[in-house]
């Protein structure tokens, strides 16, 4: 229930807002950062993760491996959607990229309903 919501909520966010960032990362936020990035952060910890986080069980090549996939997923959507979409404004994604996978490293929460919406708010502030 919480990955359902936490891959649409970006989405329905994006769509009742009125975003003034035109880019098409900010509505697949959700999709991107829990549905691609948490996941290779724990297929990456687990088979390769030696270095934890201090205080956690997360790895530091998890978080590594979840920043790398989510950006280069990214770029491939950049290339794909080249001639009908904005360029995506490379630094405030991978600033707002970072940030997120860093909160999923060390969130005690619920992070399949966290990580999107702090995610989708650090694209809207990072993009404009």
């Amino acid at each position: 229930t919480y990955l359902l919501l936490g891959c649409a909520a970006p989405v329905w966010l994006f769509s009742i807002h009125e975003a003034k960032v035109q880019s098409f990362v900010v509505p697949l936020g959700g999709c991107l950062i829990v549905g691609l990035g948490d996941s290779v952060a724990s297929i990456v910890g687990k088979k390769c993760g030696k270095n934890k986080w201090p205080g956690t069980k997360k790895t530091v090549e998890g978080t590594v491996g979840a920043v790398m996939a989510v950006l280069l997923y990214a770029l491939l959507l950049q290339l794909l959607l080249h001639s009908s979409q904005q360029p995506l404004g490379w630094t405030g994604f991978i600033w707002g990229t970072v940030y997120a996978c860093m909160l999923e490293a060390f969130t005690t929460q619920i992070d399949n309903l966290l990580l999107p919406l702090y995610y989708y708010t650090a694209l809207t502030f990072s993009l404009v």
